[in-house]
């Protein structure tokens, strides 16, 4: 079994690509162990450190922990686990799972509600801006603006606020892209 592992942006969900299918079918999100009782695979993967959520998707399986530390133990204990399911033989899902994974246009109007109503205010408020650039599959592209651009603390701003207040509204999300030009701006700050 071959494993390519993949960070989001802001290190929060890495995704794990198979060279086999896990499910077929659409994507399946756990946001929590109770909700993956049933269904091996993610059930186990609750059990490795700080996971706080699972994605099944094709041959694909994305994982989001609570911290970003030790990525690399982390997708050690991930590799061993997918092994073991392999070996065993099991489906990864419970027959009764079905796909609960928004589509992108319904990625696209939540995100523009959150963006609106919370993150552009709260950027506002220290000379910043924020721009939904698009939706791909369960990504999000924003660009940030103004006091944002170029700031020394823009990644946090991404990660802590940005893309936790988006997950707080769409946990399925499997990651949010700054595509700003932080070379371009000025931080007031």
């Amino acid at each position: 079994m071959k494993i390519a592992a993949t960070l989001t942006g802001s290190w929060l969900t890495c995704r794990y690509d198979l060279d086999e299918t896990l499910h077929e079918g659409g994507a399946v999100y756990f946001g929590s162990a109770e909700q993956a009782e049933g269904s091996p695979l993610p059930a186990a993967l609750f059990k490795l450190p700080g996971v706080s959520a699972v994605k099944v998707s094709g041959s694909s399986v994305s994982i989001t922990r609570n911290d970003d530390e030790d990525w690399v133990g982390v997708s050690r204990q991930v590799a061993e686990v997918l092994r073991a399911h392999r070996a065993s033989g099991q489906a990864a899902l419970a027959k009764d799972v079905r796909p609960n994974v928004p589509t992108s246009e319904e990625i696209l109007e939540k995100a523009r509600k959150v963006i609106d109503e919370k993150i552009a205010p709260a950027l506002a408020s220290h000379g910043g801006g924020i721009e939904l650039v698009g939706v791909e599959g369960a990504s999000i592209r924003v660009k940030l603006m103004g006091g944002c651009q170029g700031c020394s603390g823009a990644r946090a701003t991404l990660r802590n606020g940005v893309e936790r207040a988006l997950r707080d509204e769409i946990p399925q999300l499997d990651d949010v892209i700054d595509v700003t030009d932080h070379s371009g701006g000025s931080c007031q700050h």
